[in-house]
């Protein structure tokens, strides 16, 4: 998997990271796959089918890459730390939660967080502006004054879209992108669209 073949994977097909797991060991990548979706189908914007991919770990089949993972779990903050072991970064599914980048270091080093202060009511997440302010709050704590966020307010403005982030080293630099698709009836998925999320320490 080069940057750019991933980057034209996520301009013209859904590419999901729901089904991946938290990492097993801090600051290493781990093998990556992608496996068609059997429920969803996939629409672009202008309604013509697109091919959807659940990202996941690799058991040994199919084509594989290296992938850093920043984890997720409901209610706390997890980071990663992106060196040069891997070409890339994902995180799994945001429809709520806050993505950190912290300034990179002299060689180019940076760590991640992926955030979730997730307000439970009924067994379910609640979101609300308060629970938005708590990642931020909690986000700006850990990373320091200099961090660079990927908010809610930014990636869900119907309230309806999931994000997959992800990072990828290239010209020198991790740069980070998220591509968003929503639900749009039933057994359909739609993509909004891949864009790039400006941080303030990029090169390339």
């Amino acid at each position: 998997m080069t940057p750019q073949k991933l980057l034209a994977l996520m301009e013209n097909s859904i590419i999901k990271t729901g089904l991946l797991k938290n990492t097993s060991v801090y600051g290493r990548p781990e093998k990556l796959t992608l496996t068609e979706e059997k429920f969803f189908k996939g629409v672009d914007a202008k309604g013509k089918s697109i091919p959807i991919y659940n990202l996941k770990q690799a058991t040994g089949s199919g084509d594989e890459f290296l992938s850093y993972i920043c984890d997720y779990k409901r209610g706390e903050l997890h980071y990663q730390i992106l060196g040069r072991e891997a070409n890339f970064c994902f995180t799994i599914t945001m429809n709520g939660c806050t993505f950190g980048v912290g300034a990179a270091a002299s060689d180019g080093t940076v760590m991640v967080t992926h955030g979730n202060q997730a307000d439970v009511k009924d067994g379910a997440d609640v979101p609300s502006g308060d629970m938005f302010a708590k990642q931020r709050t909690l986000a700006t704590q850990f990373h320091g004054p200099d961090v660079m966020l990927l908010e809610p307010s930014q990636y869900r403005p119907t309230n309806k879209e999931n994000i997959s982030t992800f990072g990828i080293w290239m010209n020198g630099a991790w740069n980070f992108f998220y591509q968003s698709y929503q639900v749009v009836g039933s057994g359909q998925m739609q993509l909004n669209g891949l864009f790039p999320f400006k941080t303030n320490m990029l090169t390339g």
